[in-house]
């Protein structure tokens, strides 16, 4: 079992507590992306988590640069998340 007790309600997760993922690394919310023991309940072996994290740290940085272009999809409707990490 994995330890996302503290994304319940933030994120949607999956009956056996992995976070429901798409093409292995997109969450339910916008600009929060998910990789490795959390999103993979088949593998969880380092070398796919780390291609996993990989993949989503480039996918994250390219949200973050969309984020500055107000025509961007990306800028038109922020996720609470992403909106929260701003602010700070």
């Amino acid at each position: 079992m994995p330890n996302t007790g503290f994304l319940k309600g933030l994120v949607e997760l999956r009956p056996d507590g992995y976070v429901a993922v798409r093409d292995e690394i997109f969450t339910s919310v916008p600009g929060l992306f998910a990789a490795g023991d959390v999103a993979d309940p088949i593998y969880r072996q380092l070398a796919t988590s780390v291609g996993a994290g990989t993949r989503a740290a480039m996918v994250a940085e390219k949200y973050l640069v969309e984020l500055e272009n107000p025509q961007s999809e990306a800028a038109q409707d922020p996720s609470p998340v992403v909106e929260a990490w701003l602010s700070e």
